[in-house]
């Protein structure tokens, strides 16, 4: 598990947010901006997150099915480190065929996505091996051009990523704090997006 990210409470299937609490390790701080040089992952205009609201015990139904079907396939979307590359036009429509929430990310927080979140981060801290096997129930989409350039499949429970499209070293992603503040950001970016606060 990485230092400073577990999750506290199970993700809760009726769209609860995950939440996530600092461990009693040293955690390292948040990156200053390679403020020089920044190296993002992306270069976007357009984020889309989506959420996938599934519980632990529903997930292992879905091992019941065949091979092949809808639900096999979706086990296989969550748990796996897919796609490997952005060729398939398909790719994002069936993420939208079995999403439960989907959400335009806000531009006043791609800054902090672009330059600190979503950015190669200079490190000298070791590899972290995890123990644990990945549930990618937020998929984050980003666009430039209305083309999408990235794909990033995000487990908070087990603090672990796929990224897919990535122009620069994702490998220390996750050392800074990087889940937490993206599910601070995220929470955040949801609660802009609620009916209740448009109203207001």
């Amino acid at each position: 598990m990485l230092m400073g990210c577990y999750h506290k409470n199970p993700v809760s299937p009726t769209g609860g947010f995950v939440s996530i609490a600092p461990s009693e390790n040293p955690t390292p701080p948040a990156p200053k901006p390679d403020s020089l040089n920044p190296k993002p992952f992306f270069d976007f205009d357009e984020i889309t997150h989506i959420r996938i609201d599934i519980s632990d015990n529903e997930y292992d139904d879905l091992y019941n099915h065949k091979k092949g079907t809808p639900e096999r396939n979706l086990v296989y979307f969550l748990s796996k480190n897919r796609p490997e590359e952005i060729t398939d036009s398909a790719i994002e429509e069936s993420i939208k065929n079995v999403a439960h929430k989907i959400m335009p990310v806000d531009p006043t927080f791609f800054t902090e996505m672009k330059d600190s979140i979503f950015a190669e981060h200079k490190s000298s801290a070791p590899p972290l091996a995890l123990a644990c096997e990945p549930i990618y129930r937020d998929i984050l989409i980003f666009k430039m051009n209305k083309k999408t350039v990235g794909i990033a499949k995000i487990c908070f429970k087990c603090c672990m990523y796929h990224i897919t499209g990535a122009k620069s070293n994702t490998g220390n992603f996750g050392q800074y704090r990087d889940f937490k503040r993206l599910a601070d950001l995220l929470k955040k970016n949801e609660a802009l997006s609620s009916p209740q606060k448009k109203k207001q």
